[in-house]
């Protein structure tokens, strides 16, 4: 390896929360756009889903060629593909969890494990709702303290098909990551078994065929399955990032020289873009979210190496209180953005981005004091 520097061994966690910046922000993007626009029909199956024509016409260019024109499609392709930052952030949690049991090369203690995990996510949970409970109480909108669905949702249950969207609909995720966390110490225990990678892969392997079974059978609640309704469904990218950290800590090597070169860069490139064609296709849904996730991983690692120190601050200072700002960003987007705003009205689009993203900022500090 020569004088080369293993991401994963010298800049460990800092590129990692540059990473979740940047990843942030695309979910911010995505959400967005979908305030006034349709959103994508690839990668989002459903009881409603239309025909395959159909799936593949949505994506067709605006046929205008004047600048709202080009920015247009621009913003609706880019924010498309910003759903693409759940799987990210999956991988991302099981890589970072993983990293850190093996740095310390310990035995993880479950319950300590639990505590921290939900001392780092309740406290500002728990303030968004009791500021949106407020809300509601006093102007009118908001939380409403007597739902069913906001008792579950201040506890974190939002796994019910019927809760997952309540309210702010981004929010779900929340829900899996809990799951996820639950299942997090099995799975070390994977690790420091005499074949992890074997393990971990055999995991990955039946996580897939149990979210294809699914596919095929939940047919009124399939966006509930394919999301991540159930930790099930989306464990293959959560384990992803497990095998990510094991195979760093064994094969440093072995990870640099695939997250750098050009013609790595292009074959990860092409194995997104394999990712979401698959996305298309009930049967693709199976491996998509695994495959645009992996790559997009590796994609950023690369990245992130030739941006300037500047943009990387900026981008680790995002990823550092991402956790607040994924929090606001969705009722803040809910409440500011207008439904009936144009794409092509590039001044208008731009000026809504603009101030939802710093209101979003400012409430973010705010729930993180």
């Amino acid at each position: 390896m020569g004088n080369e520097k293993s991401f994963f061994k010298v800049q460990k966690i800092t590129e990692i929360e540059s990473i979740k910046g940047i990843t942030i922000l695309w979910l911010f993007l995505v959400h967005f756009i979908e305030r006034f626009i349709q959103g994508s029909f690839f990668a989002n199956p459903s009881a409603t889903w239309p025909s395959l024509s159909e799936r593949f016409l949505q994506i067709k260019p605006f046929s205008r060629y004047d600048f709202s024109g080009i920015f247009a499609n621009f913003l609706r392709y880019v924010g498309w593909c910003g759903d693409q930052g759940v799987q990210i952030f999956l991988i991302i949690s099981g890589f970072s969890l993983t990293y850190s049991v093996l740095k310390h090369n310990k035995k993880l203690e479950s319950i300590s494990f639990f505590k921290k995990r939900l001392i780092r996510i309740y406290p500002e949970w728990l303030t968004v709702h009791f500021l949106l409970i407020a809300s509601y109480i006093f102007v009118g909108r908001g939380l409403n303290p007597t739902s069913y669905e906001t008792i579950l949702s201040f506890f974190g249950i939002r796994f019910l098909p019927k809760t997952m969207y309540y309210f702010s609909p981004a929010w779900w995720f929340i829900s899996l990551i809990l799951q996820l966390y639950l299942i997090f110490p099995i799975l070390i225990l994977l690790v420091q078994s005499t074949k992890p990678i074997r393990n971990l892969l055999l995991i990955i392997s039946g996580a897939l065929l149990v979210r294809a079974i699914g596919l095929y059978n939940f047919h009124d609640n399939l966006d509930w399955w394919s999301r991540g309704g159930i930790s099930i469904t989306r464990l293959p990218e959560f384990t992803a990032g497990i095998l990510f950290a094991v195979v760093a800590q064994n094969k440093p090597e072995f990870t640099q020289k695939i997250s750098s070169g050009k013609k790595n860069t292009f074959l990860w490139i092409l194995i997104w873009i394999i990712g979401n064609l698959a996305s298309f296709f009930l049967l693709g849904m199976t491996i998509a979210f695994l495959v645009t996730g992996v790559s997009l991983f590796i994609l950023l690692l690369i990245l992130i190496r030739h941006l300037g120190s500047k943009t990387n601050s900026f981008y680790r200072w995002v990823g550092r209180n991402s956790l607040s700002i994924f929090l606001v960003h969705h009722p803040v987007l809910l409440a500011i953005v207008p439904t009936t705003l144009s794409i092509f009205e590039t001044g208008k689009v731009i000026f809504y981005f603009c101030i939802s993203f710093s209101i979003s900022i400012i409430f973010a500090l705010i729930v993180k004091q």
